[in-house]
């Protein structure tokens, strides 16, 4: 997807110290060619306009204590689109449409573009408004320009009993409130993608709509129920977040019987790939850009093979997922274990480090790097092909003590 205005998260928008200001492009997975009808729920009240712009909401209903709404916006006109942050919040009362309050009248004044035959999310935060949330009918109003003209868009839902919820947001039930026998039919029915002995029986079709939701920039999530050999379920929620372009995946094996770990685990990766093992197509998470040439131990292969029916239709996505992977700088890009800091190899020489709100790069000299590694919530590791490592403090922003090797390099200046 070809995205030509800025729209990059704080997450991935990194103010430099001595070094400039470095911007690490964000990646993302395009969508395999299925429409996009599987994906967003077209409702009846929908504003399509005549020159070929539109704007959709997610979902035609959203439970009263949901805390994001996200909205398609398609541009289908032979020339491109430009708008702002400067959309309004409407609530249907009497017989008339009535402004929604912000709690702040601020308005980022941050223009976007849009070329033609794409099609982006445009998120809004339900706490963002001095608003109850009441039973009714909405719509976010949207001005635009077009090469042609201005005009403004409306894209209506509705606030009422739903599955999208604050605490189901994708309309998932918590991992945790998953029942005991979980009946096939339900599951089939929630979008459970259904993984027996590596092979999916139900629900693939979840899987290249949740790839579609990613190229928009939807936050999303796809839930994965995998069968052990004495026919207990393990689920895998993957997760995608928008604002630090990357996927959390969530990993329950409580209701194993025979296993030796019961319990719920997470970790971050900001790569959902394809790849062909045997013959056989299957997805990874990866650290890397390419997960061949990283570490094992930050390379997520999902215990499944996709359908050869469906094969080709996710190597056109592979393919494209490449070809957008290759425009990314970056070699390796890990979390702390809270998702909320992240490091990355630019090239062999230099670490990109993303706190919350600040973002700087550090030069090792001569030194070269292999691979990061997060010691806890701040140290990270700078590990060569030497098993030796460098320990940075990325609070302190300097370099400890706690190194294997002698000669440590010099931190960069504020």
């Amino acid at each position: 997807m070809r995205i030509q205005f800025v729209l990059m998260s704080a997450a991935v928008l990194l103010a430099g110290c001595s070094h400039g200001e470095t911007t690490v492009e964000p990646v993302f997975i395009p969508a395999s060619p299925s429409s996009l009808e599987n994906a967003v729920h077209e409702t009846q009240t929908q504003k399509r306009e005549t020159s070929g712009v539109s704007l959709t909401a997610e979902y035609p209903v959203y439970a009263p204590d949901v805390l994001q709404i996200s909205f398609l916006l398609e541009n289908h006109s032979d020339g491109d689109l430009t708008y702002g942050l400067d959309s309004r919040l409407e609530y249907y009362s009497q017989g008339n449409w009535e402004p929604v309050p912000l709690k702040s009248d601020a308005v980022n004044s941050v223009g976007f573009m849009l070329p033609p035959g794409e099609s982006y999310a445009v998120t809004i935060n339900t706490l963002s408004y001095n608003w109850d949330w009441r039973e009714g009918e909405y719509r976010l109003v949207q001005p635009v320009s077009t090469t042609k003209d201005d005009q403004t868009l409306y894209a209506e839902f509705s606030i009422g009993e739903s599955n999208i919820s604050g605490s189901a947001p994708y309309g998932f039930m918590k991992l945790d409130d998953i029942p005991t026998p979980y009946p096939r039919e339900q599951s089939d029915k929630d979008g459970v993608i259904y993984n027996f002995h590596g092979k999916i029986q139900s629900n693939e079709d979840k899987i290249l709509e949740f790839f579609q939701k990613v190229e928009y920039q939807f936050p999303a999530m796809i839930r994965i129920e995998s069968v052990t050999r004495e026919g207990d379920p393990i689920y895998t929620d993957i997760v995608y977040h928008p604002e630090k372009t990357a996927f959390c995946c969530f990993f329950d094996s409580t209701r194993d019987k025979f296993g030796s770990e019961k319990q719920i685990t997470s970790a971050w990766y900001p790569f959902f790939q394809t790849e062909v093992i045997n013959g056989e197509l299957g997805l990874v998470l990866s650290e890397w850009k390419s997960p061949q040439e990283g570490r094992e131990d930050s390379v997520n292969h999902l215990p499944f093979y996709l359908s050869q029916e469906r094969k080709e239709e996710f190597l056109q996505a592979n393919q494209k997922i490449q070809e957008k992977y290759n425009l990314n700088p970056l070699i390796q890009r890990t979390f702390s274990p809270s998702g909320e800091r992240w490091a990355a190899v630019l090239d062999k020489e230099n670490i990109v480090i993303q706190l919350p709100g600040k973002g700087y790069t550090v030069s090792i000299g001569d030194k070269e790097v292999a691979y990061l590694n997060w010691q806890d919530e701040s140290v990270l590791e700078m590990w060569d092909n030497n098993s030796q490592f460098w320990a940075y403090d990325t609070r302190e922003e300097k370099f400890t003590g706690q190194t294997a090797v002698c000669g440590l390099p010099q931190a960069p200046k504020s």
